[in-house]
């Protein structure tokens, strides 16, 4: 990842599955296996107990699926991934590019997001504040929320398209315990793409979204923020 000018650098690679292949359908099943698949990318930069891999290396990804059994899969790193997939797994090669994402001007963008808010709890007996519950925002309040998040990306939105996309879900239960996402490692996120134009009125933040990502969910395929120079 390097600025140059007024253009960030991000190494992405650009991969369609198979989707008739278990490897692929099993990770379209389970968000934790599309997790795993993409993290394996970086598989010889993961050292157990040392942080966030995930966070620490940069990995953003988004998934899309074709009507013709095709899984179009975009991931995103600090460095470049070294995909070493099961036979079966690839159609055709993969796309290394180091992307060139401007840091200024009038951009087109894609965002799929997971919105979530907190729902207060009542006070604990001892009077103490509790965490809120997590929920996904009410459908009339998405565009309220990724106006709000793309302001906070550095972006001065002037067209916005909000939709519904996938329900990403995982049941895996055959991980270790302290590797699951919950006791029972039973989550679900749902998700809304955004797309549209904007000014990047904040080059600073507009580059820490690009890196880091927008919202919740990042590990399962949300937060990637396409642009591109409209």
């Amino acid at each position: 990842m390097t600025t140059v000018a007024d253009t960030l650098t991000l190494h992405t690679s650009y991969l369609t599955l198979d989707a008739r292949h278990r490897t692929v359908r099993d990770a379209l099943v389970d968000t934790h296996l599309m997790h795993q698949l993409v993290m394996s990318g970086w598989r010889e930069d993961i050292f157990p107990g040392e942080g966030e891999p995930r966070a620490e290396l940069g990995i953003l990804y988004a998934v899309s699926l074709s009507a013709d059994h095709r899984v179009r899969l975009v991931v995103q790193g600090h460095t470049p991934a070294n995909w070493q997939l099961a036979p079966g797994v690839l159609l055709g090669e993969v796309d290394h590019r180091a992307r060139q994402a401007p840091l200024d001007g009038t951009i087109a963008f894609q965002l799929i997001a997971a919105p979530r808010k907190s729902l207060p709890c009542p006070p604990a007996d001892s009077g103490k504040k509790r965490r809120g519950k997590k929920i996904a925002v009410p459908v009339e309040e998405r565009e309220q929320w990724g106006r709000k998040a793309l302001t906070a990306a550095g972006l001065e939105v002037a067209t916005l398209d909000v939709r519904s996309g996938a329900r990403l879900e995982s049941e895996t239960k055959s991980l270790p315990r302290n590797q699951r996402a919950t006791p029972n490692a039973v989550f679900t996120h749902t998700t809304v793409v955004y797309t549209g134009t904007a000014r990047i009125a904040d080059p600073a933040l507009h580059a820490a979204a690009l890196t880091g990502g927008v919202g919740p969910a990042k590990a399962y395929g949300c937060g990637l923020l396409l642009t591109r120079a409209a």
